[in-house]
């Protein structure tokens, strides 16, 4: 195990019904599955050992090109899953300008108690990392479990903002080392044509 290693935290592919206001766990459509193939080969070529990968199917699905490539399985990690919108209109109903991180006025997950749980699960990530055989890893997750994990990297505390508009199949990538976790670069998306880049 180096003394550094660094962990590249991928937002999904696009998804069936992005544009609008989905619900569930909707697979990604043709597009994300393009997106999800370039990503691959991208964090091949970055040193990618191992996956850690959220329980939602539309994350898993974005890891399979990423299992083939390396021949390693994904390990899941439930607090990696997105945050739950409950019955969340979308934002120009609801009156918002930028996408937040808290949805339990609708129903949904509570952003500070979604936030404990995004944390978690990245505290889960690196008890699987560091002392390991791994060099870098991929964790293929979402946009507001991404958002936390940066948040809490950078010393910000919840507050249900959401500061980055992280683009699917977007690369975040974080160094870690046996007492220190700092971001290296947020929403990497030079491994995608430009027509491929959506959020």
């Amino acid at each position: 195990m180096p003394d550094l290693y660094r962990i590249h935290l991928v937002r999904h592919g696009q998804t069936v019904g992005a544009s609008t206001a989905y619900v569930g766990d909707p697979p990604l459509t043709p597009l994300g599955e393009r997106q999800a193939e370039f990503t691959s080969e991208e964090l091949v070529n970055l040193g990618v050992t191992s996956i850690l990968v959220s329980p939602l199917f539309r994350a898993q699905q974005t890891a399979l090109s990423l299992v083939a490539a390396i021949g390693s399985s994904a390990r899941v990690v439930q607090g990696l899953r997105e945050i739950k919108l409950g019955d969340y209109p979308g934002d120009e109903a609801a009156g918002r300008e930028r996408p937040k991180i808290d949805f339990g006025e609708w129903g949904g997950d509570h952003g500070a108690d979604f936030s404990r749980g995004a944390i978690g699960g990245f505290e889960q990530v690196l008890a699987a990392t560091r002392g390991d055989h791994h060099e870098d890893v991929a964790v293929i997750a979402h946009r507001g479990t991404i958002n936390v994990i940066l948040d809490h990297v950078a010393g910000i505390p919840w507050d249900g903002e959401m500061r980055h508009l992280l683009a699917n199949c977007g690369i975040s990538t974080l160094e870690v080392s046996a007492n220190s976790v700092s971001i290296v670069e947020a929403n990497m998306v030079s491994h995608l044509p430009e027509d491929l880049i959506t959020r």
